[in-house]
């Protein structure tokens, strides 16, 4: 992957972005302990987490006075609101303005690349570049609070390793269709990634190997 933790310190109020089960999760730190912290998600959780699960802390706060469902909403609004602004965010536009100029950059220093976002909080910005680089691998490596920003042979070796993994994805899907048609006796659909013959070679091997097991 292409987001590499390292220990935030939070402190009570600091609104904090993971990730947990592949998505982001938005929080709220109500203690803080050493290496670890008690935080309050946006889906209603109290958690005690490892520091080093944090990815961004936020340089607003939220005042945890306040009951708890006033906090998770908060949470849920700041976290939507992230989810939408990262979705306009055009890393590939954004990698082109910097690769020449720096190597790192702290997130901060992107956000004035960012275009038609003038009344857009810098740090909702900040926050969803960095969730944009976890969807979007090909131009930015975020290691120890920094993205460091991957040269024009980075960006080429990993988007022919993305592609490859899809192409392995698109043809799994395929023999799983050439198989359930077969089962079926259904016509089979045509798949630009595998030829029949392909398909039938790997149907045969697999024939032959659940004759062997039985």
């Amino acid at each position: 992957g292409f987001i590499l933790t390292f220990s935030l310190k939070p402190t009570p109020g600091d609104i904090i972005e993971f990730i947990d089960q592949k998505k982001f999760i938005t929080a709220v730190c109500l203690k803080s302990r050493d290496k670890r912290s008690e935080i309050l998600t946006e889906t209603s959780r109290t958690l005690n987490l490892p520091n080093s699960r944090f990815l961004y802390l936020t340089t607003n706060k939220l005042d945890v006075s306040l009951p708890n469902q006033q906090l998770i909403a908060r949470l849920k609004d700041i976290s939507s609101r992230r989810s939408i602004i990262a979705e306009q965010i055009n890393l590939k536009h954004l990698w082109d303005e910097v690769v020449e100029k720096s190597i790192s950059m702290d997130v901060f220093e992107l956000v004035p690349f960012i275009q038609d976002m003038d009344d857009v909080h810098a740090d909702d910005i900040a926050a969803s570049i960095v969730r944009r680089t976890f969807t979007d691998r090909c131009y930015f490596k975020l290691i120890d609070g920094r993205l460091f920003v991957l040269s024009e042979e980075d960006v080429r070796q990993v988007v022919e390793k993305i592609r490859q993994e899809q192409r392995q994805e698109l043809i799994m899907d395929g023999l799983a269709q050439w198989l359930e048609c077969r089962l079926k006796g259904a016509a089979v659909p045509e798949n630009e990634f595998i030829s029949k013959r392909e398909i039938d070679r790997l149907i045969d091997a697999l024939e032959v190997d659940a004759a062997g097991a039985q």
